[in-house]
């Protein structure tokens, strides 16, 4: 690796969606940082990364965006189905999104990314960041780089986050997922299952319909998430969860063994309002800022937040101060709030009010065809909200609590 000397030269250390498409973006809004940007990656493509795989179409809206095509094998979801202890409820409002393998995706959008001129170092480790105030010297695994700014786009483990002396987050996560073959009780293809019937942790099971080699399969998994301490009054950092013994009966009760199938278990790390996205010559996107404390959801906002950064260093003046500034640009992007919000909403999702927000839902399905259109990047018209809000009003206040409900598709 050559040395860069260039002081406006780019340095992205993390080469998934966020990464990448920072890249891509930087290059669409300034046709002239074609060739002045290098993305640095640990992994070698194709990489393997651990995820259900489901992106929603608001996150595909934003390649489009940038013109990028990603021609890779998908699973098109039309639909989302929800199970809680109150009942069952399926949207289908049309296609929101699709589910990918993301070691097919993001190589095929590496790929993309390269043929706009961006340099990418896969198999390259960044092993320290000294920031000298007006350029920030990066030492890798193959000699070192010069940049006028570092981007964070390294997921859950970042080391760019650590150097702003950022702690591992307050609303991390356990997840546990496998691949199994489709049985009889399945929903339909064209639906996302999730399944928060189990109270006694702040999570889900999904099934979400995939591709592997060509062949239909499930990928099943577990997400539990466990707060820091003190972080939410009503939620402990319950270390106690069994996620295999969890996953193994939602298994079993299907017809399906665990130990017959590996499993993949990694972390997540949720979006925490007001903590730092920006120190000095470093920013952060993607994972490395946070995701979706409440779903784990991570790809579309891995995209859309690398669309906006780009966007947003292609107009930056170069200085130090000037990055100060994509602190107040992402809170106050349509990311920043939406992540704002599923992040202040963690103790109604999961904490004493569970119990009347899943009887409110249950008695609205207005409410899960919206998110679902939000999912999809479609913005829902009054006609669904109003009365999707105040049935669930209602049905919170006056319902009579539910018996347990059993998902749709055990055996």
């Amino acid at each position: 690796m050559t040395p860069l000397s260039d002081l406006r030269d780019i340095v992205i250390v993390g080469g998934g969606p966020a990464g990448l498409t920072t890249a891509a973006s930087l290059v669409r809004h300034d046709p002239r940082l074609r060739g002045r940007i290098v993305v640095v990656e640990k992994a070698r493509y194709p990489r393997e990364k651990l995820c259900a795989g489901g992106l929603g179409d608001r996150g595909w809206k934003w390649l489009e965006r940038l013109e990028i095509e990603v021609d890779v094998p998908q699973v098109l979801i039309d639909g989302v189905s929800v199970c809680s202890r109150e009942g069952h409820l399926v949207s289908k409002p049309g296609r929101i999104g699709r589910v990918i393998r993301r070691i097919e995706f993001d190589h095929a959008l590496m790929e993309r990314v390269r043929d706009l001129g961006v340099r990418i170092e896969d198999g390259a480790r960044v092993r320290a960041l000294h920031d000298h105030g007006d350029h920030v010297q990066v030492e890798t695994s193959r000699g070192a780089l010069r940049a006028s700014v570092v981007v964070g786009a390294d997921g859950v483990g970042s080391m760019v986050r650590r150097t702003m002396g950022l702690h591992a987050g307050a609303f991390r996560a356990t997840v546990l997922e496998v691949d199994t073959a489709p049985t009889p009780h399945d929903l339909p293809r064209d639906l996302i299952h999730f399944d928060a019937s189990d109270r006694d942790y702040a999570g889900y099971i999904w099934d979400f319909p995939s591709m592997v080699d060509g062949e239909p399969v499930v990928c099943r998994g577990i997400y539990v998430l466990r707060p820091r301490e003190g972080a939410v009054t009503d939620v402990p950092p319950d270390d106690s969860v069994d996620v295999e013994a969890l996953l193994a009966r939602y298994l079993a009760d299907r017809g399906l063994d665990l130990s017959s199938v590996r499993r993949k278990r990694f972390a997540e790390r949720g979006f925490v309002p007001r903590d730092r996205v920006v120190d000095g010559r470093r920013i952060l996107v993607g994972e490395a800022a946070g995701i979706d404390p409440i779903s784990g959801e991570g790809i579309a906002q891995a995209i859309e937040g690398g669309g906006r950064a780009g966007a947003f260093l292609a107009g930056w003046d170069g200085s130090r101060d000037g990055l100060t500034a994509w602190q107040s640009t992402f809170e106050r992007s349509r990311l920043g709030w939406d992540l704002w919000v599923r992040s202040s909403g963690v103790s109604l999702f999961y904490g004493d009010w569970r119990p009347r927000l899943e009887r409110a839902f249950a008695r609205s399905p207005k409410l899960l065809e919206a998110g679902a259109l939000h999912w999809a990047g479609r913005v829902p018209g009054p006609g669904l909200l109003v009365p999707g809000v105040c049935n669930a009003a209602i049905g919170a206040v006056s319902a009579p609590p539910a018996t347990e409900h059993l998902s749709p598709n055990r055996g």
